[in-house]
């Protein structure tokens, strides 16, 4: 979720860009950190390949195809075996 509106992230990155200001004068003045100014330009620049954004963990650890088996888990556990 987004901290600021389009509009305020839309000056923050102009002034990002411009190199005007520190990166810490423009977090200052717009009450966000670093990282949530950068991960506001990387997604205008369609660089943001889901850094910065909150991402549930994947909970089909069983499913073919969804993710990668722990280690030590087999398709034939149980509830009863412990993990």
């Amino acid at each position: 979720m987004w901290k600021l509106t389009a509009t305020q992230r839309d000056l923050a990155i102009d002034l990002y860009k411009q190199k005007k200001l520190t990166v810490i004068l423009i977090c200052q003045s717009l009450g966000i950190s670093k990282p949530t100014l950068y991960a506001y330009v990387r997604s205008h620049e369609g660089q943001d390949k889901g850094r910065g954004r909150q991402r549930r963990p994947c909970r089909s650890r069983l499913v073919d195809g969804c993710c990668q088996k722990p280690v030590g888990l087999t398709a034939n556990a149980t509830s009863s075996e412990p993990l």
